[in-house]
């Protein structure tokens, strides 16, 4: 059987409507205060209408890390919020914040929300930034990770 085929989608606002979009890479623009919050809905798919089965993401985390190394420090600030459930910090390990998101589906499956074992949807929290964050851009890299 093929290995996982995960797929990241971003909860966006199109001329109105809020719909996930398929992304590699997601810019958030605009300028940030101290004291606010980031927060940004995704979806990561396993097998997004995949006609056959592929094998599940077994214990998946979720991997946060910073492309510039010196900006590890603001992984702190990082919170995931999965299932509506209160938002939880990211366990740090070393320079990469972690959070387990489950085992995902990767049966067959028609791409709908209905699917609800291909996927996990998930709140990416970062904040609330602190008075002495330079005021550059940062990058953030997300991953996942599984057992098989």
């Amino acid at each position: 059987m093929m290995a996982p085929k995960t797929t990241w989608y971003v909860l966006e606002d199109i001329d109105g409507l809020f719909e996930y979009s398929p992304k590699r890479t997601h810019d958030m623009d605009g300028s940030y205060a101290p004291g606010d919050t980031l927060s940004v809905k995704i979806q990561l798919w396993n097998n997004r209408l995949g006609m056959e089965d592929v094998q599940d993401a077994t214990n998946a985390k979720l991997v946060i890390f910073f492309k510039n190394y010196e900006d590890n420090y603001l992984l702190k600030l990082c919170k995931v919020k999965l299932n509506n459930e209160e938002a939880k910090p990211v366990t740090i390990d070393m320079d990469r914040g972690l959070f387990n998101l489950g085992t995902i589906s990767g049966g067959a499956n028609n791409g709908s929300d209905l699917n609800t074992d291909n996927y996990v949807e998930f709140e990416l929290q970062i904040g609330a930034i602190p008075m002495n964050v330079k005021s550059e851009l940062k990058g953030l890299v997300l991953d996942v990770e599984y057992d098989n």
